[in-house]
């Protein structure tokens, strides 16, 4: 089995502090966050580690254990820091890949800008496996901005959408609006 590196996902801080963790990562809006790439200050290094602040929270670096040293910054250095979030003892802190000095302090905006662009996904419904025709009437009303639900995306969206489609047709629970989009009968 190959190991495959997931992707620095660009975060703030607080995303990392207040979402809920396991052993996949993070979870904020967009998604689970395995590698984050977090944008700060260097407010103060202690014993434990370092602590890095963004203007949404702080957290604890600590350097990784099987990668090499990172580069150490100074107080008051702006760096960018692409890290796993990690949580020991109900403390949040930031396993370090990399650590590089940003000599630029329009990266700390151009980061801000970048995360205001960024938009959280659309919650997708899980198919209901003890009720598909639940799952996928939900789902029609998340889909339904008027105009009807599309067909073909319920159907890759929920497996056994087909056949829990036409058993609502034919139950008279939903209808097709036009050729490819469905309405919930209300």
């Amino acid at each position: 089995m190959q190991f495959e590196r997931q992707p620095a996902i660009p975060c703030t801080l607080v995303e990392i502090a207040k979402g809920p963790i396991d052993t996949q990562g993070v979870t904020i809006s967009r998604g689970v966050v395995s590698r984050a790439s977090v944008i700060g200050v260097i407010t103060s290094i202690t014993e434990a580690g370092t602590i890095l602040e963004d203007g949404t929270s702080h957290i604890l670096l600590r350097p990784s254990e099987f990668s090499p040293i990172p580069i150490m910054p100074r107080v008051g250095e702006i760096v960018v820091v692409i890290g796993k979030p990690r949580e020991y003892s109900g403390q949040r802190y930031l396993q370090m890949e990399i650590c590089k000095r940003l000599r630029n302090p329009a990266w700390v905006e151009y980061r801000r800008r970048e995360l205001a662009l960024l938009v959280p996904r659309e919650p997708t419904v899980k198919a209901d496996t003890t009720n598909p025709k639940r799952a996928v009437l939900e789902r029609i009303k998340q889909l339904d901005e008027g105009t009807g639900a599309d067909i073909e995306l319920l159907i890759s969206e929920i497996p056994q959408a087909e056949g829990v489609i036409t058993a609502l047709l034919t139950q008279g629970d939903i209808f097709e609006i036009r050729p490819g989009k469905l309405k919930v009968l209300e």
